[in-house]
C-alpha cells in the first residue's frame, strides 16, 4: 500500500476514534428513557451549541485545551509517519 493510502488509513482510524470518544461521552452524559430515547442536558446542549458558534481564538483557554489534545494526536501520527520532527 502506498505510504500516502497508509496515512489516509491512519488519520481515518483516528478520526473514527475520536467521534467515537465524543459519542461516548455524549451518551454518558444524557438520559435514556425507558423508549430508548436520549435527552441531552440543556446545559450541555447550551454549551456545545456556543462553543460549535464561537471560533477556536475565542474560546476561553480551558475549552482550548481538549482541541489542542486532538491536534497533538495528530501532530504524533504525522511524526511517526515521518512527516514532521
Amino acid at each position: 500500500m502506498p505510504k500516502s493510502d497508509e496515512l489516509i488509513e491512519t488519520l481515518a482510524a483516528y478520526a473514527h476514534a475520536a467521534w467515537s470518544r465524543r459519542m461516548r461521552y455524549l451518551f454518558e452524559a444524557s438520559a435514556t428513557s425507558s423508549d430508548g430515547y436520549v435527552t441531552i442536558p440543556k446545559t450541555l446542549a447550551d454549551r456545545w451549541k456556543r462553543q460549535m458558534e464561537t471560533e477556536y481564538a475565542d474560546l476561553p483557554e480551558t475549552e482550548k485545551k481538549s482541541d489542542i489534545i486532538e491536534a497533538t494526536r495528530i501532530v504524533r501520527i504525522f511524526c511517526e509517519a515521518g512527516l514532521l520532527e
